[in-house]
């Protein structure tokens, strides 16, 4: 249970990152493209500003963004990888995690996405299936398929 609550919380933590760098990244072509185009000289002329280029794109220009958003994310995403390794390489001592910092971490995260609410304790998972009906959706070696739901918070 704690392997999918893991992977959820992963799942939104890279959503957010991604966001993050994709704002980064938007707000800079658009900040570069604004200025370029403020500056539009008389028609026939071509004047550009000191280390810029004319945007001389020509086929799919959207895809073509699409794909440089991809690259700029991927090495952003190389690059946090490395920093958080070396970040966490000083504070990881001993196989263990300080909960302190650990619990910084999570009140930041929980700062980030919005979450105020405690959380529920215990947590009790109801099966979810149509009345007088208790099977498993779906049935495997080892395993049964339940519809499920739980509270997370109160």
């Amino acid at each position: 249970m704690k392997a999918i609550q893991a992977a959820r919380l992963a799942n939104v933590v890279r959503h957010v990152f991604y966001w993050g760098c994709f704002s980064i990244f938007m707000t800079s072509i658009i900040s570069r493209v604004g200025i370029s185009l403020a500056a539009q000289p008389a028609i026939g002329q071509i004047e550009t500003l000191p280390g810029t280029e004319p945007l001389d794109w020509s086929g799919d220009i959207a895809s073509r963004m699409i794909d440089s958003i991809d690259a700029f994310l991927l090495r952003q995403t190389e690059h946090t990888a490395k920093v958080r390794e070396q970040a966490w390489a000083s504070v990881f001592s001993a196989g263990q995690w300080p909960s302190d910092w650990l619990q910084t971490k999570r009140d930041r995260l929980a700062q980030i996405l919005g979450v105020k609410d405690p959380r529920v304790s215990p947590v009790q998972m109801t099966i979810l299936s149509p009345p007088g009906q208790s099977r498993p959706l779906a049935e495997g070696a080892g395993y049964d398929v339940y519809a499920v739901s739980w509270d997370v918070f109160t």
